[in-house]
């Protein structure tokens, strides 16, 4: 069995406060990657944007040309 998961939390720090049982993270902890944070590097958010429009005009059948400059620049700069 592969099992791939994700989180956001700090396991180390939620194993020392008893939070996340030390066992368990042993046996996921096998390859570990981390990511900046997708706020850490809105370069990528106007790639990601096209992928997910351009999946969803597939799945729908919908003609789909790409997004306005200023919905770029909106979702690049939101907080």
């Amino acid at each position: 069995m592969r099992l791939i998961s994700g989180t956001y939390r700090d396991l180390d720090a939620a194993m020392a406060e008893g939070q996340f049982r030390e066992d368990f993270y042993y046996r996921l902890d096998v390859v570990s990657l981390t990511l900046p944070r997708l706020n850490e590097r809105r370069e990528d958010i106007p790639l990601l944007a096209a992928h997910f429009v351009h999946q969803l005009a597939r799945k729908y059948g919908k003609p789909i040309n790409g997004f306005a400059p200023d919905a770029l620049e909106a979702l690049a700069t939101a907080s």
